[in-house]
């Protein structure tokens, strides 16, 4: 699935590929293998969306990335150990 606007788009999801730890091999997903198509219609997605985030006023605009900002936060932990698990490369 592909998700966009609050919703889930399903891709074709008949061949995936699976993401391993470069350090111990150690299964760390499986992914769905996307075709040309669902790529040409996500990127046709994020262009008709385009025009709605530049006409946007600049206070909206900075709730939403605000939010951001916080849901990464309280994640960050989580989101630099999977980055360091695909990367193989230690946190410091």
């Amino acid at each position: 699935m592909e998700h966009t606007q609050n919703r889930s788009v399903p891709t074709s999801q008949s061949q995936h590929f699976e993401k391993r730890s470069p350090v111990s091999e150690e299964l760390l997903g499986r992914f769905p293998v996307t075709s040309k198509e669902e790529v040409e219609a996500a990127v046709g997605r994020a262009r008709d969306a385009f025009p709605h985030w530049r006409d946007m006023p600049i206070k909206e605009r900075l709730r939403l990335l605000a939010r951001i900002k916080e849901v990464l936060g309280s994640h960050g932990d989580d989101y630099a150990q999977r980055i360091a698990n695909d990367t193989g490369k230690p946190l410091v």
